[in-house]
């Protein structure tokens, strides 16, 4: 005598995430059940973690661009503030050549400028 086994006829049914965790306890499919939950929170978990990454891209972009603005903003004040320092190094130069020529002037009036100074006999 040849053994055989014995034909198992299934009943396969398509069914839904949401049906299979909608169960009972008293269903006779607990595993089934317990599977669907385990899967679902993958699904939620890796949801979860593709939000997470998205947002975390998001605010690091936001964060970096206000970064190079306040950049921006501090050396646009940095060369406003050299170019003050620059003017008033240029003016004070030109206030000193001045000074130093309007002093020499007020020497000359006062002991007489030696180029038209003629000498005494």
């Amino acid at each position: 005598m040849v053994g055989t086994m014995p034909q198992v006829h299934e009943n396969i049914e398509l069914m839904s995430l949401d049906t299979l965790l909608d169960y009972s306890i008293d269903d006779d499919d607990f595993e089934v059940s317990l599977m669907a939950e385990v899967f679902n929170e993958m699904l939620l978990y890796q949801s979860a973690m593709k939000i997470l990454s998205y947002l975390r891209g998001y605010l690091q972009m936001k964060h970096d661009s206000q970064v190079k603005s306040h950049a921006a903003q501090v050396k646009e004040k940095q060369d406003a503030k050299e170019a003050k320092e620059k003017e008033a190094a240029a003016g004070d130069a030109v206030g000193t050549q001045a000074e130093a020529s309007a002093g020499d002037k007020r020497k000359s009036e006062v002991c007489g400028n030696p180029q038209t100074m003629k000498p005494k006999p």
